[in-house]
């Protein structure tokens, strides 16, 4: 179905110019705008990042989202395998399903299923990745989020659970959906914040300055949420904080609004989990399999353990495809040149199976001179990987190797990181200036000529004192005419 871009996107711009009108008027003293979600959405009031803020999207991993300080618990244990664990609502548990089935753990929340390349400058519109527009299966209508990434995925959730958009940008549902309250900054108690969630049910949609989440569900101890886009470019995340982590956390923040519907679903019917293999983790996050390192300009570290702060082992160069053992959160344990360590997943690109190296001449054949390492400006050495993807090397990217000691034809191998392919070579004799195989008068002439390019010159010295004269050009003549038996043989 085709929608009217430059109506919508007009829409679009108006409806953040009257934000913006609306926040100047109302919001003398803005938040500081969060390093959770370094897009500025429709609805929020933010407007720039704070002092020493990073964007989620940094291409390092040494900054993350995690924090510094020892918790006694892991976020990542929540224990919910499916909707059943998170409510006694079975329309709700089906819908939390859903959700999850569309868009598991640890997959983003993108148009490629990728983290989004286009993080922190996204334009919802050409080249963007980030979803905005959601085609839902059920009705068949394409769903406007007005918002991307984290808030664009709570908006998406609610609709799904709902059944309708709870947000300002649809004014005809402003009476089936209100706030359970806020908090400001400068109130954040771990008592207040758990009052203001005392009537939050499955679903309910969370904004703190900077960042949404959906409300899972709640204990005396702990909160459930799933977001989009907290510590990875727009990757689906599902955590449990104790109530002071929480608070903590978004204790500069404040929080915004909880929306609860006005009518919230009956449970109807007996709840039936999905089938899932017994085998499966609770949280896979990244799969386990082969990973290639990509979007680094000097490597990714390997480190002894999941996380920035433990001891760098090694650097593994851009390119080169790994074997992820084991997953913990968005680290991944790999063995490198010997050592057993950990890399941060952000920055790898999962590979079903390792890409294909392949090389093909761009002239009739590959040759060189016995013994001298080649110029190999007429190979072109590319990548196809498991998606059809080709890529194709510079130079700087592979290296070609091969022992040519005489006249003759041999294998060379290309190597590309961990991926290698062969081509074939020829040893043509020294004095075969123009590359064909055979030694002609045209060779001489080249010679005669000085017309020669630098890899000719190797094959050119035919009297051996380190220079080309027109003496060399003798002796080749002097061969072909049969003053002398043999052109020399150079060692290689």
């Amino acid at each position: 179905m085709s929608r009217p871009y430059s109506f919508q996107k007009s829409l679009v711009s108006a409806l953040l110019a009257l934000t913006c009108l609306f926040v100047s008027a109302f919001s003398p003293a803005l938040l500081p705008f969060s390093a959770e979600n370094d897009i500025t959405d429709p609805e929020s009031s933010e407007v720039s990042l704070s002092s020493g803020a990073t964007s989620s999207g940094s291409p390092s991993d040494n900054e993350t989202s995690d924090g510094d300080t020892e918790e006694e618990y892991n976020p990542l244990d929540h224990g919910i395998r499916n909707g059943g664990d998170v409510t006694d609502n079975v329309y709700v548990a089906n819908r939390i399903d859903q959700i999850l089935e569309e868009f598991p753990v640890g997959s983003f929340f993108s148009k490629t299923g990728k983290p989004c390349t286009c993080h922190g400058k996204c334009n919802w519109y050409d080249g963007c990745e980030c979803i905005s527009v959601y085609d839902d299966p059920e009705t068949g209508k394409e769903i406007w989020l007005y918002s991307i990434q984290c808030m664009g995925f709570s908006h998406l959730c609610f609709y799904k659970i709902f059944g309708f958009m709870g947000t300002l940008s649809y004014p005809e549902n402003a009476n089936k959906y209100y706030s359970l309250g806020s908090i400001s900054p400068s109130k954040m108690t771990v008592e207040r914040v758990k009052a203001l969630f005392a009537d939050a049910k499955t679903g309910a949609d969370i904004r703190v300055n900077g960042h949404s989440m959906v409300f899972l569900k709640q204990d005396e101890e702990f909160i459930w949420i799933l977001q989009a886009n907290w510590d990875d470019p727009c990757k689906i995340d599902m955590r449990k904080w104790s109530w002071e982590d929480f608070t903590s956390r978004y204790k500069s923040k404040g929080v915004e609004y909880v929306y609860m519907p006005v009518n919230y679903p009956a449970s109807v019917g007996e709840y039936v989990p999905p089938v899932k293999d017994p085998d499966d983790e609770i949280q896979s996050g990244y799969p386990t399999g082969k990973y290639e390192i990509t979007a680094t300009n000097s490597g990714l570290r390997l480190r002894s353990g999941p996380g920035t702060s433990y001891t760098q082992l090694d650097l593994i160069p851009d390119g080169t495809v790994v074997q992820v053992t084991e997953v913990s959160d968005s680290w991944g344990k790999v063995t490198y040149n010997g050592k057993t360590g950990w890399i941060s997943l952000v920055h790898t690109e999962y590979v079903d199976e390792a890409p294909v190296l392949s090389v093909s001449l761009t002239a009739d054949r590959a040759w060189v001179y016995p013994g001298i390492q080649g110029d190999f400006s007429a190979i072109t050495v590319t990548k196809t990987y498991p998606d059809g993807t080709v890529e194709t090397l510079t130079p700087s990217d592979f290296t070609v190797t091969y022992s040519a000691p005489t006249v003759g034809k041999y294998t060379a191998t290309v190597t590309a990181g961990d991926l290698t392919a062969t081509f074939e070579i020829e040893a043509i004799p020294f004095g075969d200036m123009d590359g064909n195989g055979v030694i002609t008068a045209a060779d001489a002439m080249l010679l005669q000529r000085n017309a020669l390019t630098v890899r000719q010159t190797e094959g050119a010295d035919m009297d051996g004192d380190g220079k080309i004269t027109t003496n060399d050009a003798k002796t080749i003549l002097n061969y072909l005419t049969g003053r002398i038996s043999a052109l020399p043989v150079k060692e290689g």
